[in-house]
């Protein structure tokens, strides 16, 4: 709202500019305006009084001389001009509306997410004139990062699988670093929970897989130690297989010390 003060009829009444504001801010408020006791009510009252039309402002008085008085609207021309614009909102360079939804606190972001985008889809249906564009959508972030973790977690399933297999081969010890994992609760139950199955069945069918082909195929392809042939062999190679023999004897004897 802009108001443009005639600067002559303001000096020939002598009015000065701080009343004029004064004025203007005292008849664009709320005031209180008692209360009402009805029981155990207590109703507090305001009046309205804020401007909501154009002729209200030109209608407020700023000044009484010799028991007339002076509306702003005799010193003064009232407009309503344009709002500065802050804000563009483009939609595939289109103009739109932007319009934020914002969960509850004690809401699931993810599901809100979810029955928001149903609600779309079901407007963009019903109403064809208009369309509906999701812009930001924070539960596509939850989504991901939930993902992202359980892809992590599968990837260190995967590695605890190949060490197992293949350094210790053993059924029972696969049950004892993973089935406690079926057991847990809460989060970490909902996130591990399905792994410990996946990774069960995995190494079970990866200890079939080496009690029957892996024998089978040792026997046809691989000779005892006694019928390898030696001759032909470099002597370099003879002596770094020698070597690497004792080396993993002296780490399964140091190994069988610190069990004991």
């Amino acid at each position: 709202m802009r108001v443009e003060l005639a600067p002559d009829q303001v000096k020939a009444l002598g009015i000065p500019l701080n009343r004029i504001l004064q004025a203007i801010r005292d008849a664009n408020l709320d005031l209180p305006a008692g209360r009402i006791e009805q029981g155990s009510y207590d109703v507090t009252l305001r009046t309205p009084a804020e401007f909501t039309h154009l002729d209200q402002i030109r209608n407020t008085v700023i000044f009484q001389q010799d028991g007339a008085a002076v509306t702003l609207g005799q010193v003064a021309e009232v407009h309503d001009t344009y709002e500065k614009l802050r804000r563009l909102v483009r939609i595939d360079g289109e103009r739109g509306i932007r319009v934020a939804i914002r969960k509850e606190a004690d809401a699931n972001t993810v599901e809100v997410a979810r029955q928001v985008l149903a609600e779309i889809e079901e407007v963009n249906r019903s109403y064809p004139r208009v369309r509906i564009i999701p812009v930001i959508n924070q539960g596509n972030v939850i989504e991901r990062s939930i993902a992202n973790v359980v892809q992590s977690v599968f990837y260190g399933g995967g590695q605890a699988i190949f060490v197992l297999f293949f350094f210790l081969r053993n059924i029972r010890s696969t049950l004892v670093i993973f089935l406690p994992l079926v057991f847990v609760r809460g989060v970490a139950g909902i996130l591990f929970q399905k792994m410990a199955y996946v990774i069960i069945f995995s190494l079970t069918c990866s200890l079939l897989v080496s009690l029957s082909l892996i024998p089978m195929v040792a026997s046809r392809l691989l000779k005892p130690r006694g019928q390898q042939p030696t001759r032909g062999r470099a002597a370099w190679l003879r002596a770094l297989s020698e070597q690497a023999g004792e080396v993993f004897r002296k780490l399964d004897t140091g190994y069988r010390n610190i069990l004991r």
